[in-house]
């Protein structure tokens, strides 16, 4: 027998069968060297140089497998060849693959099985030496398998081993449906064995088969995707399952039959449309097809679809997690607590949670008086989100409560990602918008008692002691205030029961400016000129912190005296009251209380220093060092953010002299005519002076 040998331009050589390869001869490339033919039995002949249409040297051509380089020729003239590499001289191995079969045609011979996402298949070939004269021996270890698609590319090759059988390797791939398989698509693939005897140089033979890979019909979902986010309800379906034939012809490739199952329960599929679509809807709340909802994260939908392939079918599976959530977002409000007292402004605090679906930001609404406030809203509209913790704020006035003499109640709504709403959560509380009372002169009143509503003898709250309007100070001066919250008007069942905030107790400050032709007005307004006092201004003003005093002392009393109509009613005996307060060294014998959120316990009386001693404000030191007028206004807030101020004080100021050892004369400011008191205000209306007729004690 000859052995395949390279003369000239091309190899010349036969067929080979599907134990040898054939020859490839060399490729005349312009202005280049063909490339030298390969082949297990010899080294193809290097291809001549190509012509240069600018005379420059033809490059030389590759040699074979041992051949040289051709070398290239100036001119148009071509380049001599290289020489051809040196011819095997063994006989190379015989190789045959014995499994897989050969299949030409789909619809008679077996085709391979790949309908699971993973299918593996082992491929056997027998490998042994040649017995023909002058043969080496099997070089075991050079035995290898590859696998290669319809276009003949090799997508995987392996190391086969041996089996026990004599002369028979073997190796493994997954032929299976997924992507990452060796053979992910339907169709022609075949499988090539090549091996080596152990001469120098080796002479390698080679096998191979053609088949065909069936991974079963093609499944589209349309709906619902994978990891889409679903409520428990009724759950509309798409799919389509259509032939994957492997070739043409492949009538065995018809879809046979079609299944469904939803968390492993089987759905009865209506007729398959013209267009090859299942539609169909499944509600997931239905106990009589889910005995327990199919909730979760990764409820498996699983579409199955078989051919009809004669002798094994191929079933295709499409299996994939949505997510049902039959769960709403929970809604926890944090602020206002239940039944609290809020002002004018109400900040709304609320976490918004839902552990499958998460929350739809957009859809966080607040609903007050039959209108709903979404999240963001526009230009934020009061709206805050701290996304990282699942909370919201939201900050509006009262007067979007339609009844704001009662209380309010907003409800707090939100959806999850698979469109379940929350039911409204509602935060009731109680409004005060009303701002409290605050004068450092006030009228004479008179306490009720809480439950006999009798009338005690009227009485300066703040004591004889404290300064009050158009007083004369000699250098200092104590200065108390009568602070008084007021709460809104009850309209409900209960008229007499009202929700006060209560004042901050370290609130009350009082402002004190000497009057002077440069000096602003304490009292503004923002509005009209003649109309309500609305800002305070503490420009260039001194200040001092009011003290509470805690109430206590007993009013007296007179037989038959100080009835006021529908108010209180005369007592039928007397009462002396307590006496002096401090053991008689303060001017003060009872210190009223206020019905503040915790009951009477509130003090409603607040001065310059404790109520025994007191401490005396030295103007000259704190306003002014001249005489003169001095304006004085006091400011107050409750626990629901109402500020108020004080109607203003005026006092005349009358300094000692610079050895402080007498007052010298009087200031002008005694002289009413001469020196009038200042209004303190730019001709706004001032608070008017605080009457309270009664406090309940």
């Amino acid at each position: 027998m000859k052995y395949f040998v390279a003369t000239g331009l091309f190899v010349l050589g036969a067929a080979a069968s599907c134990s040898s390869s054939s020859d490839r001869p060399g490729v005349l490339l312009d202005n280049s060297g063909g490339a030298g033919g390969a082949t297990s039995h010899s080294g193809g002949k290097g291809g001549k140089g190509g012509s240069s249409a600018s005379g420059a040297a033809g490059k030389g051509g590759a040699g074979g497998a041992s051949g040289k380089a051709g070398s290239g020729t100036a001119g148009d003239s071509l380049g001599d060849g290289g020489e051809g590499g040196a011819a095997a001289t063994t006989p190379p191995p015989v190789v045959t693959i014995t499994s897989p079969v050969v299949a030409t045609d789909p619809n008679v011979g077996p085709v391979l099985i790949g309908d699971q996402a993973a299918t593996p298949i082992t491929v056997l070939c027998i490998a042994v030496a040649s017995t023909e004269a002058g043969a080496q021996p099997l070089k075991a270890d050079s035995v290898k398998i590859a696998l290669l698609d319809s276009d003949g590319v090799q997508k995987q090759v392996h190391s086969a081993s041996p089996t026990a059988n004599a002369g028979e390797f073997s190796t493994t791939f997954n032929i299976g449906a997924a992507a990452a398989s060796d053979a992910p698509t339907n169709g022609k693939i075949s499988f090539k064995c090549t091996a080596s005897d152990s001469a120098t140089p080796p002479s390698v033979g080679s096998g191979s088969v053609s088949t065909f890979v069936d991974h079963g019909p093609r499944i589209t979902v349309v709906q619902p995707l994978a990891a889409s986010k679903n409520p428990l309800a009724p759950l509309a379906l798409d799919f389509s399952v259509a032939p994957a034939p492997l070739s043409a012809g492949d009538v065995q490739a018809g879809v046979e039959s079609v299944a469904l199952t939803i968390n492993g329960i089987a759905q009865v599929l209506p007729a398959v449309e013209s267009d090859g679509h299942y539609r169909l809807t499944v509600n997931l709340a239905d106990k009589n097809i889910f005995a327990l909802p199919p909730t979760g994260a990764a409820v498996q939908v699983l579409i199955k679809a078989t051919n009809k392939r004669n002798l094994k079918a191929a079933t295709a599976s499409n299996s994939y997690p949505i997510v049902i959530d039959g769960t709403p977002p929970v809604v926890s409000i944090s602020a206002p607590l239940e039944n609290a007292i809020v002002g004018q402004q109400i900040s709304l605090k609320f976490t918004v949670t839902d552990d499958l679906t998460d929350v739809v930001p957009t859809s966080v609404s607040v609903l007050l008086n039959q209108k709903q406030y979404s999240y963001p809203g526009s230009d934020s509209q009061g709206w805050i989100r701290d996304a990282a913790n699942n909370a919201y704020t939201f900050t509006f006035p009262s007067t979007y409560i339609p009844d704001p003499k009662l209380q309010g109640s907003p409800s707090v709504r939100a959806t999850d990602g698979a469109g379940n709403v929350s039911g409204g959560v509602s935060r009731n509380f109680y409004l005060d918008t009303t701002s409290p009372l605050i004068d450092l002169d006030p009228k004479a009143l008179k306490v009720r008692t809480k439950t006999t509503k009798l009338c005690s003898n009227p009485f300066d709250p703040l004591g004889i002691k404290a300064a009050s309007d158009l007083s004369v100070v000699r250098d200092a001066a104590l200065f108390r205030a009568l602070a008084w919250d007021l709460t809104n008007t009850q309209t409900d069942a209960n008229p007499d029961q009202y929700h006060f905030s209560g004042l901050k107790q370290d609130s009350v400050v009082l402002y004190a400016l000497q009057n002077s032709a440069s000096s602003p007005p304490m009292l503004t307004t923002k509005g009209d000129p003649g109309s309500k006092c609305d800002t305070l201004n503490t420009t260039s003003a001194s200040v001092l912190s009011l003290l509470k005093i805690s109430p206590q002392g007993t009013p007296s009393f007179t037989a038959g005296a100080n009835a006021i109509t529908d108010v209180c009613t005369a007592p039928s005996t007397s009462s002396a009251g307590s006496l002096a307060l401090c053991s008689g060294a303060s001017d003060l014998s009872v210190t009223i209380p206020h019905l503040g959120p915790n009951g009477l316990n509130d003090p409603a009386v607040f001065g310059s220093g404790d109520l025994c001693n007191g401490n005396q404000w030295v103007l000259p030191n704190a306003v002014a060092s001249a005489d003169g007028w001095i304006c004085l206004v006091a400011k107050v807030t409750d626990n629901a953010g109402n500020v108020s101020f004080s109607r203003p004080m005026r006092v005349c100021l009358d300094a000692a002299d610079s050895n402080g050892a007498s007052f010298v004369g009087e200031p002008p400011c005694t002289d009413p005519v001469a020196a009038p008191p200042p209004s303190c205000t730019d001709g706004c209306e001032p608070p008017a002076q605080v009457d309270l007729v009664t406090a309940d004690q």
